[in-house]
């Protein structure tokens, strides 16, 4: 949603700069609209960043989904959906890559990248500290953003959620 990030620039939450290393939003300076070719080339970048720099998951079964059924959805971007035996599967809500079986932490499935603070707020508000940082987790296939923690590095992986029953 290019439309929203151009507020923020408009209303000088964020700047140009921080538009487009953080969101992926290129705004022309000049007549502050979002140039969408540019945000679509950007966005590429970024995903193909985080898959070239992520460590790998375990690898997730192959499932047929066709005509599966959706049982949660979490903010677009992950998916709970059930097959016609009655399983149920975790899958990336931008492309449908399977991430897994319920009864399991999606996370393990996910791709891994880990990121200064300064990744997630403007830099100027960014805490400079080495000891927290950001532990990203991106779909396999496409590099949807799925989550975002914000951990000492030390921590052990906080499990979001599996489905444990019917």
């Amino acid at each position: 949603m290019p439309e929203k990030i151009v507020v923020d620039v408009n209303n000088e939450y964020v700047s140009v700069g921080e538009a487009a290393r953080t969101y992926g939003v290129v705004v022309d300076p000049v007549t502050h609209a979002a140039d969408i070719d540019a945000t679509n080339e950007k966005r590429a970048e970024i995903r193909a960043h985080r898959l070239k720099n992520a460590s790998a998951g375990t690898k997730a079964p192959k499932v047929e989904l066709n005509g599966a059924k959706e049982i949660f959805d979490w903010g677009g971007s992950l998916q709970l959906v059930e097959i016609g035996s009655g399983e149920r599967f975790w899958k990336c809500g931008g492309c449908d890559h399977v991430l897994g079986e319920s009864t399991h932490d999606w996370k393990s499935y996910a791709a891994r990248g880990d990121a200064p603070m300064s990744n997630g707020q403007p830099v100027k508000f960014a805490s400079k500290t080495k000891e927290f940082g950001l532990r990203e987790f991106y779909c396999p296939e496409c590099a949807e953003l799925l989550e975002v923690l914000n951990l000492n590095r030390n921590e052990a992986d906080v499990e979001t959620f599996r489905y444990l029953g019917q």
